[in-house]
């Protein structure tokens, strides 16, 4: 389901859903603060899959102590191809914010 910013994968054993967007953007501002270079780390890709995971939190039955230490320990699960789809999705969300921050910046300037 690419178009909606999902990503729907068996991960830490359990079929679970990947959700990308505003909110993972923010989220990920929040929790790891990286500048655009750190993002390209491997932080930072446990970030981006810890908060597509908390994306659909609900519905992904993730455990009281889920943490980006259990992401990182999931991400194992993940293909080559699964990496790339992810990484497509997570570069779609970042557009989307950089468009939003864009138009801000263009009506405060009128």
């Amino acid at each position: 389901m690419e178009e909606t910013g999902e990503f729907i994968k068996t991960i830490g054993g359990k079929k679970r859903t990947l959700k990308f967007g505003i909110l993972a953007v923010k989220r990920f501002d929040e929790v790891y603060g990286l500048d655009l270079f750190q993002r390209k780390s491997v932080l930072g890709f446990v970030g981006i899959i810890y908060v597509g995971l908390l994306g659909k939190a609900n519905e992904n039955d993730l455990p009281d102590n889920f943490s980006d230490d259990i992401a990182a320990e999931w991400m194992e699960d993940l293909t080559d191809e699964d990496i790339e789809k992810i990484v497509n999705l997570w570069e779609d969300s970042l557009g989307k914010f950089e468009k939003i921050m864009g138009k801000m910046s263009e009506n405060q300037k009128e």
